[in-house]
């Protein structure tokens, strides 16, 4: 006889829906806990340490106020930061005057406060000047630019992007963009914005706040920070992006698409410190489609959203994709490069079938990786492949037996996935294929995004800086019934 228990089952997304709402509760507990606390204790201490939480905060919303771009609405946030420096400024003017009436002998020893006219920003916390944002310098190989900080400066990374999400503008996740399809101008929205990269950072890792780690609140010496993205117009997104490449040295372009379980914010986060890691001095662009992410951006019926969705971002990703190229070769760039992660690939692949058959009187791509694809690999070699390679001088497949978001998925499909390797790892000719199992050992990781650290990452950094092929990147070549793939030298000694 059977009980209850054994005739209804526990379905997976019903186990994914209690276990999210459990840590969605959680988190706005003791996010409340962590405020009332702090704000008890700033009280009672006016003159401690903890007073300091405050000056972190003014320091997290100076940072995420920027300007807008031409005819885009304003941030309430914005005018309140704006109006409180003008009142800081306006004090600093007034006190600077009543100085210059002073004789010599009765000026007290303090430095003197900041010409009103500099436009140098003040922090609440201090009365000390902050540097103001700098125009963008090259130090070394990597492009830094210099955020308004009351602390410190820290790491910029400056993106382009385009996205076919709605536009929220809230800050709160999911940030800026929903994961809603935008029905408006063609779908794509265009813009630019900053990602800041703290000084904690880990090579690989996309540091934000968490339940995990006691906090819910951004602070840019620790987390990875979007700031609010400037939306431009298309023909203004791609004269700027025009202009820069022909500003700067190193004339490149990696165009970035997201995988599953992805919000914009995440997103711009990946290619921020993709980009930070591998010290690329080039043009990062960001291809956003509207992946669902979030708290519940691993449930089942997250998934089939993803799944449902990014089909209908394949044309769209097309022609960016022919926009991006045309723009760079007119503005001299020496290469386009396009890096796909997860699901992402599926919109690539189509994207690419696509540009073969528009763009057929020229390659318009360098580089095309396909890392880690959530894409079924039972036809691939016969149906999608002949129709995708044309666009693009070489395509670069990096896979893992270790990859347990993509056994998942194989479960979930009953087929097996492009992203896998060990038996499974497919072998097509013209297609380089990087089996990087072993690359990734996060105790308690998915192992799904392994492209982003050690040895991927600096293959993956000389593949598309210097374009050269797998034996001059000092990989190891193996053999199976004739046709090649190759070692990381992580997995020399795997024999």
């Amino acid at each position: 006889m059977t009980t209850d228990a054994e005739s209804n089952p526990v379905r997976p997304d019903q186990a994914f829906r209690v276990i999210g709402m459990v840590i969605f509760v959680s988190s706005i507990l003791l996010q409340g806990c962590t405020y009332q606390r702090s704000q008890r204790l700033a009280a009672r201490y006016p003159d401690s340490n903890f007073s300091a939480t405050k000056s972190e905060h003014a320091e997290s919303e100076h940072f995420q106020a920027t300007e807008l771009a031409p005819g885009i609405e304003p941030n309430v946030e914005i005018t309140r930061a704006e109006k409180e420096r003008e009142v800081r400024v306006e004090h600093s003017q007034a006190e600077r005057k009543e100085g210059e009436r002073r004789p010599a002998s009765a000026m007290p020893s303090l430095p003197a406060a900041p010409p009103a006219d500099t436009g140098v920003p003040v922090t609440a916390a201090s009365s000390e000047p902050v540097a103001a944002a700098a125009k963008p310098e090259t130090t070394g190989e990597t492009v830094i630019e210099r955020p308004h900080s009351g602390v410190r400066d820290f790491p910029i990374v400056k993106i382009y992007f385009a996205t076919d999400r709605k536009w929220t503008g809230k800050q709160q996740q999911p940030k800026w963009f929903s994961h809603e399809w935008n029905d408006a101008n063609e779908h794509l929205t265009f813009g630019t914005c900053l990602v800041s990269i703290p000084e904690s950072h880990t090579p690989g890792v996309v540091d934000k706040p968490s339940l995990w780690h006691f906090r819910l609140s951004e602070n840019p010496r620790k987390d990875v920070i979007v700031r609010l993205p400037k939306r431009l117009e298309k023909s203004a997104f791609f004269k700027a992006m025009g202009s820069q490449i022909r500003r700067w040295k190193q004339k490149e372009i990696v165009v970035f698409i997201h995988g599953f379980n992805n919000t914009f914010d995440d997103a711009a986060s990946r290619l921020g410190v993709l980009a930070y890691d591998m010290d690329f001095n080039g043009v990062p662009v960001l291809y956003s489609w509207c992946s669902e992410g979030g708290p519940f951006g691993w449930s089942p019926t997250a998934y089939v959203h993803d799944e449902d969705i990014i089909t209908s971002t394949v044309r769209p990703l097309a022609n960016f994709l022919a926009d991006v190229a045309r723009v760079g070769r007119e503005a001299g760039i020496q290469r386009v490069s396009v890096v796909a992660h997860s699901l992402g690939n599926r919109a690539l692949v189509g994207a690419l079938q696509v540009l073969a058959q528009n763009e057929k009187s020229s390659l318009i791509l360098d580089e095309v990786v396909m890392a880690a694809p959530d894409v079924r690999q039972t036809g691939f070699a016969t149906d999608e492949w002949p129709r995708m390679h044309d666009p693009a001088k070489r395509l670069t497949l990096y896979a893992s037996s270790d990859d347990k978001a993509l056994i998942a998925s194989k479960k979930a499909h009953e087929f097996p996935r492009l992203g896998e390797a060990g038996n499974a790892l497919l072998l097509i000719s013209g297609l380089d294929t990087v089996d990087a199992s072993g690359c990734d050992f996060s105790l308690f990781g998915l192992n799904h995004s392994y492209f982003g650290g050690g040895k991927v990452l600096s293959d993956l950094r000389t593949l598309i800086e210097k374009g050269l092929p797998p034996l001059e990147r000092k990989l190891r070549e193996k053999r199976r019934k004739e046709l090649s793939y190759w070692l990381l030298p992580a997995l020399e000694t795997n024999e």
